[in-house]
């Protein structure tokens, strides 16, 4: 191969490169916009109500504690398991 070709070569190269890199940087950005969108839509599909609260099942290993230095004192707690499906 004569220099020439070579250059070409290689200039052929470069821009097959540089278009394979534009190409990557784009499609980059488009999943960085999908992956925004979609924790969006997770944080709003996440978020706690009455429908989360109802479908929540309670705990059993504590219900009622005896208040701190006072055996007349009784706290009922309630701890709640909310599962996504």
């Amino acid at each position: 191969m004569s220099e020439s070709e070579t250059l070409i070569d290689k200039e052929l190269f470069l821009e097959k490169f540089e278009k394979m890199s534009l190409k990557i940087e784009q499609l980059a950005l488009e999943i960085s916009k999908m992956k925004e969108k979609l924790d969006k839509t997770n944080k709003i599909n996440r978020s706690f109500g009455l429908e989360a609260i109802r479908n929540s099942k309670p705990l059993t290993f504590a219900r009622e504690i005896q208040g701190i230095q006072s055996p007349t004192k009784r706290y009922i707690l309630s701890i709640r398991t909310v599962s996504e499906l």
